[in-house]
């Protein structure tokens, strides 16, 4: 059975990014590398546009969750 590297989540969230502060959209899991554990994959926009990062957690934007 063959394992999907990149999973794409279904319901995306908004997050903060707890190095950077900032914000950013999980959009999916990257499990690329069986030996590390799975990555988050974020969208982030700025003032040069929007571009993808990768962490390794980030923290729930809304308070309370």
């Amino acid at each position: 059975m063959e394992t999907a590297d990149v999973i794409p989540l279904t319901t995306q969230f908004d997050a903060i990014a707890p190095d950077t502060g900032k914000t950013v959209k999980v959009v999916g899991v990257d499990m690329s590398d069986p030996h590390v554990r799975p990555k988050l994959i974020c969208l982030v926009t700025d003032v040069s546009g929007t571009h993808v990062e990768v962490y390794d957690r980030v923290k729930n934007k809304r308070p309370g969750a």
